[in-house]
């Protein structure tokens, strides 16, 4: 079980981590595989069929601080809780290579666009950071962490990929709220189909 109140940080992984992570899954940039044959895939997403060019138009043109995108919002990060806490004690990692790099008028932008905790939380880890040591790859230890990330996801402000270890699978952040899902174990993709539905959600499998 993932704590809630900690101080703030995020640690990288180390090189013994990392290199479990590309022996496991080949690389962390697992979006740009051009054919995943290795892992059973699918789309985490709102709707349980790919939309329209129109129907996108219609359906994915909202705000984020509309109670629309709000509602939707949390049921992604009502996935991604279950998802933590079914993954037991095991390591969490999130590829993020470009959150460490984020500064400037582009950090302002961002940070206007979140949530006030994940506001705070992201002006503290920026500090934390020394410029010549910038981290991609990333330990999870606590909800605070993952929820940060996954808000800079669902908002498409910076997009982590993020590895369960314990189900061998990966989330990949995504535009438009559809997250790709790779499993190495076909059914794992079962599993969070079920926990999908169970958050309205839904998970489109992909062939081979």
């Amino acid at each position: 079980m993932f704590s809630k109140n900690i101080d703030f940080f995020l640690e990288s992984a180390s090189d013994t981590e990392l290199n479990s992570l590309l022996a496991l899954y080949g690389r962390v940039d697992i979006e740009e595989i051009e054919r995943p044959t290795i892992f059973s895939v699918g789309i985490l997403d709102q709707y349980p069929s790919q939309l329209s060019e129109e129907e996108a138009a219609r359906l994915l043109n909202f705000e984020i601080n509309s109670s629309r995108f709000r509602m939707t919002e949390k049921k992604y990060l009502s996935f991604f809780k279950a998802a933590l806490d079914d993954n037991d004690h095991f390591p969490i990692y999130a590829y993020s290579p470009k959150l460490s790099k984020i500064n400037g008028p582009e950090l302002q932008l961002i940070l206007s666009s979140l949530d006030r905790k994940n506001m705070i939380n992201l002006r503290k880890l920026v500090c934390s950071w020394k410029q010549e040591n910038q981290p991609e790859v990333f330990r999870i230890t606590n909800y605070d962490q993952i929820l940060l990330l996954i808000q800079l996801s669902t908002r498409e402000l910076c997009f982590s990929n993020f590895f369960f270890i314990k189900s061998k699978s990966v989330i990949v952040g995504n535009y438009d709220l559809s997250f790709p899902i790779y499993c190495l174990d076909e059914k794992m993709l079962d599993t969070y189909s079920m926990l999908a539905r169970n958050k309205g959600l839904f998970i489109r499998r992909q062939s081979k």
